[in-house]
Formats: structure tokens, sequence, C-alpha cells
């Protein structure tokens, strides 16, 4: 019967509790994920900054906007594939969001595609000086020379990463 209960008490925590930032104050330690957080045993602390969910593990957030949150109360910000569908000249003001609400000693994991990889370079478009202008995979669409609907709008490189 307790297994039942437990089964129960996390269905109804998913998908009728809605997290809010205002919960976060509550928690002993704050881990945050950009975007919609993996059904993953390894993800389960974190909530899920999404675009489009709003349940008990994600908060409907746009981390391109402030967080509503004082300066140094994340214990960890995870993004996985996040960052290279912002706009390169967005990332700074994210990246400095991020830092402000870290907590001394926070961790911040940043995983980002690498383009230099032959894979991920071969399967792109490319315009008539071989530069990326547009990956399949990545989501979105490629209309009148621009990446619209959420797709990859930069195209970063272990290289271009580490000098940022």
């Amino acid at each position: 019967m307790k297994i039942l209960e437990k089964i129960k008490s996390k269905l109804k925590s998913l998908f009728l509790k809605k997290a809010k930032f205002s919960d976060l104050r509550k928690s002993k330690k704050v881990y945050l994920y950009a975007g919609d957080v993996p059904a993953m045993k390894e993800y389960s602390e974190y909530i899920g900054l999404s675009l489009t969910q709003w349940n008990g593990n994600h908060i409907k957030h746009d981390v391109l906007k402030k967080y509503p949150i004082k300066d140094n109360s994340i214990d960890r910000y995870q993004s996985e594939d996040v960052f290279e569908h912002i706009n390169y000249e967005q990332l700074t003001g994210v990246i400095n969001e991020i830092y402000r609400t870290l907590k001394e000693g926070g961790l911040f994991r940043l995983s980002l595609p690498d383009y230099n990889c032959d894979i991920l370079y071969e399967r792109s478009q490319k315009n008539e000086n071989g530069n990326i202008v547009f990956d399949f995979f990545g989501g979105g669409d490629y209309i009148d020379g621009k990446v619209i609907n959420g797709g990859h709008v930069w195209f970063p490189t272990y290289i271009l990463s580490k000098s940022y």
C-alpha cells in the first residue's frame, strides 16, 4: 500500500502541482536545468526552466529573461543542447544571470554540440563559403537565409566556446 501511495504522490506532484520560483526558497539544494528535464533518475533533483512545460518538475520560464530569485541562491545550473538555440549576441546576458544566481562554489555545467565534429559539419547546410548556416537535426526551419522556429542559430565549436 505504501508503494501505491508514493506513486500517487509523485503523479500528483508531476501533473497537479506547478513549480514556481518561490518554491526554490524552501529547498536546501537548488538545481536548475535549462529546458525540459530529461525523464531520467540522474535529473530527478532538477527543476527545468521550460518554454512549454509547467508542472511539478518545470517552471515555465524563458532563460533569456531574469530569474526572480536572489543572488547566490542556486547550487547547480545545467544546460545541455540549449544555448546553441539562443542568439550568440544574447549569451552574455544569459550567462551573467546564471553567474548572478549561482552560489559561491556552485556548479554551472554547459554542454554544446561541437561543429568541428565531422558528422555535425557534414550533415549541415553550408553557404558558398563553406560556413554552416543550418543543421537539419537541430530543429527549426531555414527560410530566406534565417533559422526560425527554434533551430540552432549558431554553430559552436570547442575552440569558439573555450574562447568565449
